[in-house]
């Protein structure tokens, strides 16, 4: 019990940081929108998602993989593995940085070639980060791996807010600014490897035993990782390659397709506001059912999915309807103006689907069932390419939100088949007609609150608080008077068990 409890300490310190940075990842682009418009926005968000592979890679997939991998292989081993991985990454990014003319005039604007060139550098400390924060992981020194991560987001936030003063101070171009700013994601990575070498200073003499069975057991794991955290950002990509294009193609010019693809962006980022929240509490219960499913207690596994999946609907679609109801202040505030809301609002039905897609991906990853998560996967990017094609040309950029909600939907049902036959879900129909219940009745409230007239966006701000509060109190309240959760349901979410008393 004494040894669990820093361990316990040191995972809850980790969990609370990698929250914070969720936040500032989500805020930051708020300001950066603010100065350098919605085609500022467009210029980072179309080249950001290769920065975000590499983050997610090094922070949540990689260390994972490797704190488990490391434990039964001798140092000679990991010193290999780290080589071979230290050269694929490497050709990785000469790869990019060579090509980065092509991939740019790909996506449609050749100007974004050094914000390209930029991101490519990122691959090279990916490995080594990865490498010690999987070593601390292994060995439960999460505060490690919790100051790594504040060092590369203060620095990464930092690059950009200058990014923003020299855009202002020296009238750089959108494209120079997004290319210091994809620069503080470098800077801030290239730091951690600093502060971890002098904390270590590993012993990196060269080796080559490596063993093909362990790469493809590495490559493979750390995909699957990384595919809860990938989701939007991989969206996203196909996004970067193909809106710019289709935009052009049904009747805007080069410059009205960037600034659209830039309002539409800003969708991303009210997503990962919500998706903080819903993830938070969704994945409480993973691992207690993952225990479970250890000892072979098909009672209790059952008991914990069920309830997963509750807390999944119950917030993720509290979550989306509450984004949709604010949506118009969130533009005004966030964004300085109320364009594409019907459009933003679609895209927000995209947190519901996503969180569905983390939960499911969780109850199969305990269940070993890979081959299903890379099926519905690829199911859905192909769902997502060939929906903008179809919906982007046939009704512009609202096409664009309804193929990332479409083909998420189809995604989710895919693990939502398999789920239903692993785990025994049972009770769920009026608990959805409860929860829908609950949900118009907060709609209300807060569309009442918001025929109150507000004209400046300090007062929407203020506005839009009272909006939210009000809001998340009806939720809590309807969860206890309509008994949406259980006693034994509820007490498992943060803070909950000291909210509600019986």
């Amino acid at each position: 019990m004494t040894q669990s409890k820093p361990i316990f300490n040191s995972v809850l310190l980790l969990t609370g940081t990698m929250v914070i940075v969720k936040i500032l990842s989500a805020i930051y682009r708020v300001p950066y929108q603010n100065v350098l418009g919605d085609e500022g926005l467009y210029a980072y968000q179309q080249v950001y998602p290769l920065v975000a592979i590499v983050s997610v890679v090094s922070l949540n997939a990689l260390p994972s993989v490797m704190s488990g991998w490391m434990t039964k292989r001798r140092q000679s081993e990991i010193v290999g593995m780290f080589w071979f991985l230290q050269i694929v990454c490497f050709l990785l990014g000469l790869v990019i940085f060579l090509s980065a003319r092509f991939i740019s005039e790909l996506m449609g604007d050749a100007n974004l070639t050094p914000m390209i060139r930029m991101a490519s550098l990122a691959m090279l400390p990916l490995v080594f980060i990865s490498m010690v924060r999987g070593y601390y992981q292994m060995n439960h020194r999460m505060n490690m791996i919790a100051i790594s991560q504040v060092i590369d987001q203060v620095l990464r936030v930092s690059v950009i807010l200058f990014a923003i003063v020299l855009f202002v101070a020296m009238d750089i171009s959108i494209y120079q600014a997004g290319t210091l700013a994809i620069g503080g994601s470098v800077l801030g990575l290239s730091c951690v490897v600093v502060y971890f070498w002098f904390k270590r200073k590993p012993k990196l003499q060269f080796s080559w035993e490596i063993k093909l069975k362990d790469t493809q057991n590495i490559i493979t794991m750390t995909v699957l990782y990384a595919i809860s955290y990938l989701i939007l950002i991989l969206w996203q990509i196909v996004d970067s390659f193909t809106l710019i294009h289709l935009l052009q193609e049904t009747g805007y010019s080069f410059h009205e397709s960037i600034k659209v693809k830039g309002v539409f962006d800003r969708g991303a980022s009210l997503i990962q506001m919500g998706l903080i929240i819903t993830t938070t509490f969704s994945f409480v219960l993973i691992p207690l059912l993952t225990e479970q499913l250890q000892k072979k207690n098909t009672k209790l596994v059952n008991e914990y999915a069920n309830t997963s999946l509750k807390i999944t609907v119950l917030f993720s679609m509290a979550a989306a309807i509450g984004l949709i109801n604010l949506l118009p202040l969130l533009n005004k505030v966030f964004f300085k103006t109320n364009e594409l809301t019907g459009t933003l609002s679609i895209f927000m039905l995209a947190v519901v689907f996503v969180t569905f897609i983390i939960m499911y991906t969780a109850l199969l990853q305990v269940k070993l069932k890979r081959r299903v998560l890379f099926t519905a996967l690829l199911v859905g990017l192909i769902t997502k390419v060939v929906g903008n094609y179809i919906f982007v040309l046939q009704f512009g950029i609202l096409g664009a939100s309804l193929s990332t909600v479409l083909s998420l939907a189809i995604y989710t049902i895919v693990l939502h088949v398999f789920v239903m036959k692993l785990y025994q879900i049972q009770n769920m129909g009026l608990f959805i007609v409860k929860v829908m219940s609950l949900l118009i009745i907060m709609s209300v409230f807060v569309q009442i609150i918001l025929l109150i007239p507000a004209d400046s966006r300090l007062t929407n701000l203020a506005l839009m608080l009272v909006a939210g509060i009000v809001g998340v109190i009806v939720v809590i309240i309807g969860i206890i008077k309509m008994k949406i959760l259980i006693k034994d349901e509820w007490k498992h979410l943060p803070l909950m068990d000291k909210i509600i008393k019986e």
